[in-house]
């Protein structure tokens, strides 16, 4: 039996790219089915038949769309996924148990499963993890991660939350107010890869699909160059010192560029 739940977050618009998760889930992560909810703005026929518990209620706003999720949650540890994070290896279930429950006895309320940016100072209870700093950049906390189900409905209400970056905000906050009690793991914790960028296919989306015997998607794809821009514009992003990421955000708000977090 598992001593969590998951909470993947959709959209109408995109579910054939959730449909995909769950196939993808269904073979190298079939234990985390029977306790996951899929939340989405709207559900139709199709939606209904993915494998898995959804929502009573849709909602728009994306903060109130997780909250709905996590009435049925009955864990107390919960983890948060989006549904392009396709995986791609075996989850080792017995390894997630074991972090679950060393989180639970030590009190920790999040653990960040990314492994960007490395952080430095090791956590010694439970190898592989780190102690999170409190300045980490806010545009990598909101998934993948395990979140204690109180501190995630704390972090939720900070503020309205419409968009997933308002909610990526907040969250950020949450972090520094309780960063002594949060944890990152420095690798791939999930052997995940993000399926798709702003409705576009990374090179490898399909791929994946194809190597795994499930068709393809029907979307375009991003140049390698676009691929490469954007991996690099994230690398340097997450490394630099927050003082110039707010010099540069002062410049790109006099450009009319809108930002979900002054750090």
């Amino acid at each position: 039996m598992n001593n969590y739940s998951v909470i993947v977050v959709g959209c109408k618009k995109h579910e054939q790219i959730a449909i995909r998760y769950f196939k993808l889930a269904s073979k190298y992560w079939s234990e985390s089915l029977n306790d996951t909810i899929y939340c989405s703005d709207d559900y139709d026929s199709f939606q209904l038949s993915f494998p898995c518990k959804f929502t009573s209620n849709c909602y728009e706003n994306y903060r109130d769309r997780i909250l709905e999720a996590l009435k049925q949650v009955d864990s107390k540890y919960v983890f948060l996924l989006l549904d392009d994070y396709f995986i791609t290896k075996p989850i080792n279930n017995g390894q997630i148990n074991k972090l679950i429950s060393y989180l639970n006895e030590n009190s920790f309320k999040y653990c960040k499963l990314i492994g960007l940016p490395k952080c430095l100072k090791k956590n010694k209870g439970f190898k592989g993890t780190f102690c999170l700093k409190k300045t980490t950049h806010y545009g990598i906390s909101l998934q993948p991660s395990i979140w204690e189900k109180s501190a995630l409905i704390d972090a939720l209400i900070q503020n309205e939350g419409f968009s997933a970056w308002e909610v990526e905000a907040a969250f950020s906050i949450f972090q520094q107010n309780n960063f002594a009690k949060c944890l990152t793991y420095n690798k791939n914790f999930l052997n995940y890869k993000n399926g798709v960028l702003r409705g576009k296919l990374f090179p490898y989306t399909n791929k994946i699909l194809i190597k795994n015997n499930i068709e393809p998607l029907e979307l375009k794809t991003i140049s390698k160059f676009k691929y490469f821009t954007f991996n690099f514009k994230q690398h340097v992003s997450m490394h630099l010192p927050i003082f110039v990421r707010k010099i540069g955000k002062r410049i790109g708000k006099k450009f009319g560029k809108k930002y979900y977090s002054e750090d």
